[in-house]
C-alpha cells in the first residue's frame, strides 16, 4: 500500500540527493526550466516508479527523473512502522549562477494530495 504524505505520521526524509545533471546543450543556449517529478519513497527509502508529471523541455525531465531516481530517504512512518509514500518535488534549472533558496513547500493536506517537497534550484 501506498500513502499520501496527509496519511502518514512521519514524512519521508531525504538522506542522499544527487543533483541533476543540467542538459549541457540547454545551459548553452541558456535555456531554464522546471521540471515536476512523481515519485514513491518506498518502505526501504528507495525511490521507485519516478517520472516527470511536467517539464519545460523534454531534456530537463530527463535529467530531474534520472537524479530524483537516485535519491535515498528515511521511509515515512505510519503506526510506528515505515511505508511507502507517494511524493512530488518540483526541481528548477536556472543558468544564473546565483545560489538562491528553495522556495516554501505548499500542498494540499486537506484533499490527501501528495505534498510537493521544497523547490530544489540547481
Amino acid at each position: 500500500q501506498v500513502f499520501d504524505p496527509g496519511q502518514v505520521d512521519r514524512q519521508p526524509k531525504p538522506v542522499f540527493q544527487t543533483r541533476p545533471m543540467y542538459p549541457t546543450e540547454l545551459r548553452k543556449a541558456g535555456v531554464s526550466g522546471k521540471a515536476t517529478v512523481d515519485f514513491v519513497v518506498d518502505a526501504e527509502g528507495a525511490v521507485r516508479n519516478a517520472t516527470a508529471l511536467n517539464a519545460t523541455h523534454p531534456a530537463i525531465g530527463e535529467a530531474a527523473v534520472a537524479a530524483v531516481s537516485q535519491w535515498k530517504f528515511d521511509p515515512g512512518q505510519k503506526d510506528g512502522g515505515a511505508v511507502a509514500t507517494h511524493m512530488q518535488v518540483p526541481i528548477v534549472f536556472t543558468v544564473n549562477d546565483e545560489k538562491k533558496s528553495p522556495a516554501p513547500a505548499n500542498g494540499d493536506q486537506a484533499n490527501k494530495k501528495p505534498r510537493p517537497a521544497p523547490v530544489l534550484w540547481f
